[in-house]
């Protein structure tokens, strides 16, 4: 009724002190406040008790026509509603001040190659969105080939969920088909999975499995070290700003 905190700090010399009282609405005593014979509850359960200061317990219990059941029940109701409210709100702020803090915080990532079918399903399987990049390309065929394997890996990870696990097998067989077509075309595959966080409708924070998905020319010097193929350095911010699947 008051929003008066119902509890005490510990001093030096005392414990927390808890000043809250239980108040009944409907009093299981016959001479209490609100009683009825006709109820038939549980006098002590939750639904039929308020937590109050000491001053409007009494106040309460000794105007009793006043403050009836039902203004007492509209009270808890309205209260309970406060606090959710007010919770959700503090969270809310909490999360926007991390999403401020940290959006531009980034992850300096080495990203293998793939070379099977196996691999790469791991990775469209687990993940909830893709970051895909690709080397600029020269030619329409070029063009063609990352555009068709892109496609191809998004339609992959849109149902690779509801398949079961023994045509899980055959589709390795394909996705690695997809990577040889790829590879045939001049292009290395590199990716890995990559936990990243989200900004979602309500201001809250959802950390979303990406897949990090590079395609490079075979010939690009940033991938060979002492003629082995070690994988791509690649800058990972960790906020998604847009995604695709």
């Amino acid at each position: 009724m008051c929003h008066e905190v119902l509890s005490r700090e510990k001093t030096e010399h005392d414990s927390h002190a808890i000043i809250g009282e239980e108040a009944h609405v409907f009093s299981k005593s016959e001479n209490g406040p609100r009683y009825r014979p006709d109820l038939n509850i549980d006098f002590d359960a939750y639904d039929n008790l308020v937590l109050l200061c000491g001053n409007h317990h009494s106040l309460i219990d000794t105007q009793e026509i006043e403050y009836h059941a039902d203004f007492l029940f509209g009270l808890k109701k309205k209260h309970e509603k406060w606090v959710k409210d007010s919770l959700l709100k503090a969270h809310t702020s909490e999360q926007i001040d991390e999403y401020e803090k940290t959006r531009d915080e980034t992850d300096l990532l080495l990203l293998p190659q793939i070379k099977d079918g196996k691999d790469i399903m791991q990775i469209a399987l687990n993940s909830m969105a893709l970051d895909a990049d690709y080397e600029p390309t020269e030619s329409e065929g070029e063009v063609a080939a990352i555009s068709d394997y892109l496609q191809n890996l998004k339609d992959w990870a849109d149902i690779l969920s509801e398949v079961e696990i023994g045509e899980r097998v055959k589709i390795t067989l394909s996705m690695g088909s997809d990577i040889q077509q790829l590879e045939s075309n001049g292009f290395f595959l590199f990716g890995r999975l990559h936990n990243k966080k989200y900004r979602g409708a309500r201001n809250n924070i959802i950390t979303m499995s990406v897949a990090m998905i590079r395609i490079l020319k075979k010939e690009n010097e940033s991938i060979i070290s002492n003629g082995e193929i070690k994988g791509v350095l690649t800058i990972a911010p960790n906020w998604i700003t847009g995604f695709t699947y």
